[in-house]
Protein backbone atom coordinates (compact mmCIF):
# COMPACT_ATOMS: atom_id res chain seq x y z
CA UNK A 1 0.00 0.00 0.00
CA UNK A 2 2.57 2.53 0.98
CA UNK A 3 5.04 1.92 -1.68
CA UNK A 4 2.00 3.25 -4.49
CA UNK A 5 1.08 6.39 -2.43
CA UNK A 6 3.91 7.77 -4.48
CA UNK A 7 4.65 10.27 -2.47
CA UNK A 8 8.00 12.57 -3.52
CA UNK A 9 9.80 12.06 -0.61
CA UNK A 10 13.34 12.43 -1.97
CA UNK A 11 16.49 9.73 -1.61
CA UNK A 12 16.24 8.96 1.73
CA UNK A 13 12.73 8.96 3.43
CA UNK A 14 11.34 7.57 6.98
CA UNK A 15 7.42 6.92 7.99
CA UNK A 16 6.22 6.14 11.14
CA UNK A 17 3.12 4.35 11.24
CA UNK A 18 1.39 4.62 14.26
CA UNK A 19 -1.41 2.31 15.69
CA UNK A 20 -2.56 1.13 18.42
CA UNK A 21 -1.94 -2.94 19.62
CA UNK A 22 -2.49 -4.39 23.12
CA UNK A 23 -3.77 -0.64 24.11
CA UNK A 24 0.12 0.48 23.94
CA UNK A 25 1.22 3.44 21.22
CA UNK A 26 3.30 1.22 18.72
CA UNK A 27 5.11 2.98 15.61
CA UNK A 28 6.18 0.71 12.54
CA UNK A 29 9.33 2.42 10.92
CA UNK A 30 8.93 1.78 7.96
CA UNK A 31 11.61 3.29 5.26
CA UNK A 32 13.18 3.35 1.61
CA UNK A 33 16.22 0.76 2.53
CA UNK A 34 13.37 -1.64 3.20
CA UNK A 35 14.42 -2.14 7.32
CA UNK A 36 11.06 -2.48 9.46
CA UNK A 37 11.03 -2.59 13.20
CA UNK A 38 8.98 -1.93 15.86
CA UNK A 39 9.20 0.25 18.74
CA UNK A 40 7.02 1.23 21.86
CA UNK A 41 5.86 5.38 21.15
CA UNK A 42 6.42 6.28 25.18
CA UNK A 43 10.63 4.63 24.60
CA UNK A 44 12.03 6.15 21.85
CA UNK A 45 12.98 10.06 21.16
CA UNK A 46 11.64 10.06 17.75
CA UNK A 47 12.60 14.14 17.75
CA UNK A 48 16.57 12.60 17.56
CA UNK A 49 18.97 9.98 15.87
CA UNK A 50 16.94 10.30 12.75
CA UNK A 51 17.99 13.12 11.43
CA UNK A 52 19.75 10.63 7.84
CA UNK A 53 16.09 10.95 6.52
CA UNK A 54 15.48 13.79 3.86
CA UNK A 55 11.79 13.68 4.92
CA UNK A 56 10.13 12.18 7.75
CA UNK A 57 6.49 11.23 7.86
CA UNK A 58 4.13 10.22 10.25
CA UNK A 59 1.28 8.05 9.00
CA UNK A 60 -1.56 7.69 10.86
CA UNK A 61 -5.62 5.98 10.44
CA UNK A 62 -6.58 7.02 14.48
CA UNK A 63 -8.03 10.53 14.14
CA UNK A 64 -8.59 9.90 18.10
CA UNK A 65 -4.29 9.98 18.08
CA UNK A 66 -3.85 13.59 16.92
CA UNK A 67 -4.15 15.19 20.22
CA UNK A 68 -1.00 12.95 20.88
CA UNK A 69 1.08 13.70 17.72
CA UNK A 70 -0.13 17.08 16.84
CA UNK A 71 3.34 18.69 18.63
CA UNK A 72 5.67 16.63 17.22
CA UNK A 73 8.90 18.51 15.78
CA UNK A 74 10.20 17.96 12.89
CA UNK A 75 7.74 15.31 10.79
CA UNK A 76 5.16 15.63 7.87
CA UNK A 77 1.72 14.10 8.64
CA UNK A 78 0.23 11.91 6.68
CA UNK A 79 -3.64 11.16 7.49
CA UNK A 80 -5.54 7.74 5.87
CA UNK A 81 -8.94 7.85 6.44
CA UNK A 82 -10.38 4.63 6.42
CA UNK A 83 -13.89 5.61 6.80
CA UNK A 84 -15.63 8.18 8.66
CA UNK A 85 -15.68 7.71 12.26
CA UNK A 86 -18.34 10.22 13.22
CA UNK A 87 -20.60 7.88 11.51
CA UNK A 88 -19.91 4.86 13.50
CA UNK A 89 -21.70 3.52 16.37
CA UNK A 90 -18.93 2.77 17.85
CA UNK A 91 -17.26 5.73 19.00
CA UNK A 92 -21.09 7.82 19.42
CA UNK A 93 -19.78 9.53 22.66
CA UNK A 94 -16.56 10.75 21.22
CA UNK A 95 -18.42 12.20 18.09
CA UNK A 96 -18.02 15.79 18.93
CA UNK A 97 -14.13 15.19 19.50
CA UNK A 98 -13.54 13.00 16.40
CA UNK A 99 -15.39 16.31 14.80
CA UNK A 100 -13.15 18.65 16.39
CA UNK A 101 -10.06 16.46 15.40
CA UNK A 102 -11.24 15.84 11.72
CA UNK A 103 -10.76 19.73 11.43
CA UNK A 104 -7.57 20.29 12.64
CA UNK A 105 -6.28 17.06 10.86
CA UNK A 106 -7.75 19.10 7.17
CA UNK A 107 -5.44 21.82 8.34
CA UNK A 108 -2.47 20.93 9.37
CA UNK A 109 -1.59 17.24 7.95
CA UNK A 110 0.29 17.34 4.40
CA UNK A 111 -1.24 14.24 2.99
CA UNK A 112 -4.69 12.92 3.26
CA UNK A 113 -5.87 10.21 1.40
CA UNK A 114 -9.51 8.87 1.73
CA UNK A 115 -11.31 5.47 0.11
CA UNK A 116 -14.37 7.55 -1.29
CA UNK A 117 -15.87 9.95 -2.97
CA UNK A 118 -18.04 10.69 0.84
CA UNK A 119 -15.21 11.25 2.64
CA UNK A 120 -13.39 13.56 -0.40
CA UNK A 121 -15.99 16.00 -0.31
CA UNK A 122 -16.31 16.13 3.59
CA UNK A 123 -12.64 17.18 4.50
CA UNK A 124 -13.03 19.29 1.01
CA UNK A 125 -15.79 20.93 2.24
CA UNK A 126 -13.80 21.70 6.03
CA UNK A 127 -10.67 23.20 3.74
CA UNK A 128 -10.75 23.15 0.73
CA UNK A 129 -7.29 23.50 -0.12
CA UNK A 130 -5.79 20.08 1.29
CA UNK A 131 -4.24 17.76 -0.35
CA UNK A 132 -6.11 14.98 -0.52
CA UNK A 133 -6.26 11.83 -3.07
CA UNK A 134 -8.40 8.93 -3.18
CA UNK A 135 -7.13 5.87 -3.56
CA UNK A 136 -9.60 2.62 -3.55
CA UNK A 137 -9.01 -0.40 -1.56
CA UNK A 138 -7.42 -3.90 -2.67
CA UNK A 139 -5.72 -6.86 -2.33
CA UNK A 140 -2.35 -8.73 -2.55
CA UNK A 141 -3.42 -11.23 -5.53
CA UNK A 142 -0.49 -13.20 -4.13
CA UNK A 143 -2.25 -13.57 -0.85
CA UNK A 144 -5.06 -15.53 -3.30
CA UNK A 145 -3.74 -17.50 -5.57
CA UNK A 146 -3.70 -21.10 -3.14
CA UNK A 147 -5.25 -24.05 -5.08
CA UNK A 148 -5.67 -25.71 -1.80
CA UNK A 149 -8.60 -28.07 -1.34
CA UNK A 150 -10.12 -27.53 2.28
CA UNK A 151 -13.38 -29.21 3.67
CA UNK A 152 -16.14 -26.88 4.84
CA UNK A 153 -17.56 -28.01 8.36
CA UNK A 154 -20.68 -29.53 6.68
CA UNK A 155 -21.22 -32.35 4.00
CA UNK A 156 -23.15 -31.33 0.71
CA UNK A 157 -23.54 -30.09 -2.56
CA UNK A 158 -25.42 -27.11 -2.21
CA UNK A 159 -25.40 -24.13 -3.84
CA UNK A 160 -22.94 -21.80 -1.29
CA UNK A 161 -23.75 -18.25 -0.63
CA UNK A 162 -20.64 -16.64 1.18
CA UNK A 163 -19.82 -13.91 3.42
CA UNK A 164 -16.31 -13.17 4.81
CA UNK A 165 -15.16 -10.58 7.50
CA UNK A 166 -15.75 -9.21 10.49
CA UNK A 167 -19.92 -9.57 11.54
CA UNK A 168 -20.95 -5.92 12.93
CA UNK A 169 -23.99 -4.94 13.63
CA UNK A 170 -24.46 -2.66 10.35
CA UNK A 171 -25.28 -6.50 8.65
CA UNK A 172 -28.92 -6.71 7.79
CA UNK A 173 -29.93 -9.25 9.48
CA UNK A 174 -34.12 -9.29 8.96
CA UNK A 175 -32.98 -9.79 5.07
CA UNK A 176 -30.59 -12.25 5.78
CA UNK A 177 -33.50 -13.75 7.85
CA UNK A 178 -36.21 -14.11 5.30
CA UNK A 179 -33.54 -14.84 2.33
CA UNK A 180 -32.28 -18.30 4.44
CA UNK A 181 -35.96 -19.10 4.94
CA UNK A 182 -36.52 -18.50 1.26
CA UNK A 183 -33.57 -20.58 0.27
CA UNK A 184 -33.44 -23.71 2.22
CA UNK A 185 -31.72 -25.73 -0.16
CA UNK A 186 -29.19 -22.97 -0.23
CA UNK A 187 -26.20 -23.29 2.17
CA UNK A 188 -25.30 -20.19 3.62
CA UNK A 189 -21.64 -19.83 4.79
CA UNK A 190 -20.63 -17.41 7.57
CA UNK A 191 -16.35 -16.92 7.49
CA UNK A 192 -14.70 -14.52 10.47
CA UNK A 193 -15.58 -12.92 13.69
CA UNK A 194 -18.40 -11.24 15.36
CA UNK A 195 -18.10 -7.29 16.47
CA UNK A 196 -21.28 -5.87 17.64
CA UNK A 197 -21.05 -2.61 19.71
CA UNK A 198 -24.55 -1.20 18.96
CA UNK A 199 -25.98 0.81 20.80
CA UNK A 200 -29.34 -1.46 20.09
CA UNK A 201 -26.99 -4.79 20.68
CA UNK A 202 -29.48 -6.45 22.25
CA UNK A 203 -31.99 -6.25 19.86
CA UNK A 204 -29.23 -7.24 17.17
CA UNK A 205 -27.64 -10.21 19.15
CA UNK A 206 -31.10 -11.51 19.18
CA UNK A 207 -31.67 -11.46 15.56
CA UNK A 208 -28.08 -12.63 14.42
CA UNK A 209 -28.84 -15.78 17.03
CA UNK A 210 -32.25 -16.60 15.42
CA UNK A 211 -29.94 -16.24 12.08
CA UNK A 212 -27.48 -18.62 13.38
CA UNK A 213 -29.92 -21.15 14.69
CA UNK A 214 -30.96 -22.11 11.07
CA UNK A 215 -30.11 -25.29 9.55
CA UNK A 216 -28.53 -23.91 6.81
CA UNK A 217 -26.87 -21.33 8.11
CA UNK A 218 -23.13 -22.48 8.46
CA UNK A 219 -20.35 -20.31 11.00
CA UNK A 220 -16.90 -21.28 10.48
CA UNK A 221 -14.64 -18.92 12.35
CA UNK A 222 -10.94 -17.85 11.46
CA UNK A 223 -8.53 -14.83 11.39
CA UNK A 224 -6.25 -14.99 8.90
CA UNK A 225 -7.50 -13.24 5.75
CA UNK A 226 -4.40 -14.36 4.15
CA UNK A 227 -5.50 -18.01 3.92
CA UNK A 228 -8.98 -17.40 3.44
CA UNK A 229 -8.93 -17.76 -0.56
CA UNK A 230 -9.79 -21.72 -0.15
CA UNK A 231 -12.71 -20.71 1.44
CA UNK A 232 -14.10 -17.97 -0.76
CA UNK A 233 -13.44 -20.48 -3.76
CA UNK A 234 -15.78 -22.49 -2.45
CA UNK A 235 -18.34 -19.66 -2.66
CA UNK A 236 -20.68 -19.68 -5.89
CA UNK A 237 -21.70 -15.90 -4.68
CA UNK A 238 -19.86 -13.29 -2.42
CA UNK A 239 -22.11 -11.73 -0.52
CA UNK A 240 -22.01 -8.20 1.26
CA UNK A 241 -25.08 -7.74 2.92
CA UNK A 242 -24.84 -4.44 4.90
CA UNK A 243 -28.24 -2.20 6.28
CA UNK A 244 -28.60 0.76 4.03
CA UNK A 245 -30.98 2.76 6.60
CA UNK A 246 -30.51 6.26 7.21
CA UNK A 247 -28.56 5.76 10.37
CA UNK A 248 -25.78 3.74 8.60
CA UNK A 249 -25.69 4.98 5.09
CA UNK A 250 -23.41 7.29 5.74
CA UNK A 251 -20.83 5.68 7.83
CA UNK A 252 -20.55 3.10 5.23
CA UNK A 253 -20.74 5.08 1.85
CA UNK A 254 -17.49 6.90 3.63
CA UNK A 255 -16.38 2.89 3.54
CA UNK A 256 -14.78 1.06 -0.02
CA UNK A 257 -15.46 -2.25 1.31
CA UNK A 258 -12.93 -4.98 1.20
CA UNK A 259 -14.66 -7.94 0.42
CA UNK A 260 -15.71 -7.59 -2.94
CA UNK A 261 -11.97 -7.45 -3.54
CA UNK A 262 -11.44 -10.45 -2.07
CA UNK A 263 -14.51 -12.24 -4.05
CA UNK A 264 -13.63 -11.19 -7.27
CA UNK A 265 -9.89 -12.01 -6.77
CA UNK A 266 -11.17 -15.46 -6.05
CA UNK A 267 -13.08 -15.04 -9.27
CA UNK A 268 -16.69 -15.56 -7.82
CA UNK A 269 -19.55 -13.24 -8.21
CA UNK A 270 -20.81 -10.34 -6.10
CA UNK A 271 -24.12 -9.09 -4.82
CA UNK A 272 -24.24 -6.32 -2.43
CA UNK A 273 -26.53 -3.83 -0.94
CA UNK A 274 -25.60 -0.66 -2.43
CA UNK A 275 -23.49 1.28 0.18
CA UNK A 276 -20.57 2.22 -2.20
CA UNK A 277 -19.24 2.52 -5.69
CA UNK A 278 -16.89 1.26 -7.83
CA UNK A 279 -14.35 2.49 -10.15
CA UNK A 280 -15.71 3.10 -13.96
CA UNK A 281 -15.36 -0.33 -15.58
CA UNK A 282 -15.86 -2.31 -12.08
CA UNK A 283 -19.68 -2.44 -12.48
CA UNK A 284 -20.02 -5.12 -14.77
CA UNK A 285 -18.50 -7.54 -11.60
CA UNK A 286 -21.23 -6.49 -9.21
CA UNK A 287 -24.78 -6.48 -8.95
CA UNK A 288 -26.31 -4.24 -6.32
CA UNK A 289 -29.73 -4.90 -4.74
CA UNK A 290 -31.98 -2.25 -3.58
CA UNK A 291 -34.46 -4.60 -1.59
CA UNK A 292 -35.20 -8.36 -0.56
CA UNK A 293 -37.24 -9.03 -4.46
CA UNK A 294 -33.98 -8.10 -6.19
CA UNK A 295 -31.65 -10.31 -4.24
CA UNK A 296 -34.39 -13.19 -5.17
CA UNK A 297 -34.81 -12.36 -8.72
CA UNK A 298 -30.87 -11.91 -8.86
CA UNK A 299 -30.38 -15.40 -7.02
CA UNK A 300 -33.59 -17.30 -8.69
Amino acid sequence: YLPNLKLCLGKKYLILIINMKNKDRIILFYSNDKKTFENNFDKIKIETDLNEYDKKIIFFQNPLLWGKIKNINGYEFHFDSLELWLFQSEFFNLKQKIIKNYKEIAYHVKYLTVHSKVSYDYFKKINSNVFIKIIKNGVDLDDFKSNKSIKLPFENDNFIIGIVGIFSENYDYPLLIKLVNKFPKISWVFIGRFHLVHLNRKKIVQQKDKLFQMDNVHLVPYGSLKKISPFIKKFNIGLVPYSTEETDNDYWKSRDVLKKYQYWACGIDVLSSKIDDVEKGYEKYIYYYNDYDDVVNYIE
